[in-house]
Formats: C-alpha cells, structure tokens, sequence
C-alpha cells in the first residue's frame, strides 16, 4: 500500500514493498517445486489478469550487478508467447531461451546448463504452445515432401524442421492432407507435445 495525501501529524510512513523473486538468498532456498509452483501461480494471475505490480525500472538496477534466476525456460521464438509475461515475472526471474519449435541443440543445451550449473537456476521448464507456426510448417513441409528452401527462400530454415521431423510420424503424417482442419490442428498440437 503506498500512503498518500496524509498529514504530517498522522506521522505515518509510506514504505513501498516489491515482489522480488531474483534474490541470491531467495534463489539458495527454493525448490524445483517450488519454483514451479511460483511460475504456476504466476500464470494463473497472467490468465485472470491479476499481475503484480512491477517497478521494472528498481528491478534493472537491482538486476545490474547480478543475477539469480529461478529457472531456466525454453519457449518458442512466437510472439504470443514471452514467458515472463504469461507467468507474471520481472526481470531477472529466469533464463529465457527462446527457439522456433522450442528446439534443442548443443548451444541451447549449454545455455540451459549454464543457467542451472553456473547461475543457480533450480528448474528447467519447456513451454510449448498449439498452433506454432514452426512446427506447422514441418508438418505441411514433411507431409507434401517439399524442398524446404525452395519453398521458403531460407538457407538455415531445413535446420528447424530437420529436428521437428524427428518428432513426426511419417507414415501418419502422409495423411495430414487429408485431415479437416480441426484435426490438422490437433496433429500439430500434438507434434508440438
């Protein structure tokens, strides 16, 4: 609660308290449970549209001379998805890494090892999402057996959908377009998962 409007002779102190997850102290006494519980109480505000109050200004300062993430998540490159907004958290909270498909790869290995071997982090979460457009299109690129190249103009594109493919029954996947949209959706959903 900040006090304002007071008068003097009330001698009342405004003293304003932040949410601060990315402490050293904080970060040394969690558990994988219970970061996991913070990121999914944090998304339950995301989805009512509760979230904290954040002076992001304080948290980049306080933020300047370390860090002591919480965990280190692995999100999707969309737009639609930045992980510290749908689990109501400020800077410095967690490692965010984000690659099209949520993919992994010795880099993105290393940078999650980091986080938690290096940095403290005391959980690894992987957050996928339905419709991704990555996964999509190594689906429709798998199923119609097309160059990916020629059909995006993309050098690196075939990196990304190589490792999604992994993931892809081809057999099932070669009726793909045969399948109502729903049930395209659900396939990719599912390819996702």
């Amino acid at each position: 609660v900040s006090m304002r409007g007071f008068k003097d002779k009330y001698d009342l102190h405004d003293e304003i308290q932040y949410v601060d997850y990315s402490t050293r102290e904080l970060q040394d006494k969690m558990t994988p449970e219970q970061v996991l519980q913070i990121l999914k109480d944090g998304n339950e505000r995301f989805r009512t549209g509760q979230q904290l109050s954040r002076d992001l200004s304080r948290q980049m300062l306080a933020t300047a001379d370390g860090q002591h993430p919480l965990a280190v998540v692995l999100s999707c490159i969309d737009s639609r998805t930045p992980a510290e907004l749908i689990f109501d958290l400020g800077l410095g909270d967690i490692f965010s890494v984000r690659v099209a498909g949520n993919l992994t790869s010795p880099k993105v290995l290393g940078s999650m090892e980091f986080g938690c071997a290096v940095a403290g982090a005391k959980l690894i979460l992987i957050l996928g999402h339905t419709r991704c457009g990555a996964v999509t299109s190594a689906v429709k690129f798998t199923a119609e057996k097309s160059d990916v190249k020629q059909e995006t103009g993309c050098d690196h594109v075939d990196h990304l959908v190589q490792d999604i493919r992994r993931s892809i029954d081809p057999v099932s996947c070669e009726e793909y377009p045969k399948l109502s949209k729903a049930d395209q959706a659900k396939y990719v959903d599912d390819v996702a998962k």
